[in-house]
């Protein structure tokens, strides 16, 4: 068995944009998935830069960090453990921006685990606006 992935864009308006993305897995370890696609948005302006409002996690045997993408990634959240984790970070007061400052910056929200048991699973509900 290899990690099943499915991702889903609930939302992608001129403001605000939702991604549900699912792992069931079997320890294999995970680099760069792109769970947030910038470019793939069609409404979401793609000059716009996204700012995560909320995160939403349920998290089963893995530990994973949560970056934006460039040629040095930069971390947004490091979420699991070695059991079950569940919660949400919510920064709909003061949301994280992409950073702009960094070199080769796609926009996008990528995921690595290295620390992933046999079963394993993820579910992550990224809200992120202009």
């Amino acid at each position: 068995m290899a990690n099943t992935f499915s991702n889903t864009v609930i939302l992608d308006s001129p403001n605000r944009v939702v991604v549900i993305e699912t792992m069931i897995g079997d320890g294999t370890a995970i680099a760069d998935r792109v769970v947030v696609d910038k470019s793939a948005l069609t409404v979401f302006p793609s000059a716009s830069q996204l700012k995560i409002e909320k995160i939403q996690y349920c998290i089963y045997g893995i530990s994973m960090l949560l970056e934006w993408d460039a040629t040095t990634d930069t971390t947004i959240a490091v979420l699991g453990g070695v059991g079950g984790s569940s919660g949400t970070l919510d920064f709909t007061d003061c949301p994280i921006p992409d950073n702009t400052a960094v070199a080769g910056r796609s926009g996008d929200i990528v995921l690595t685990a290295n620390s992933i048991a046999n079963p394993s699973s993820y579910t992550l509900v990224f809200y992120c606006r202009l």
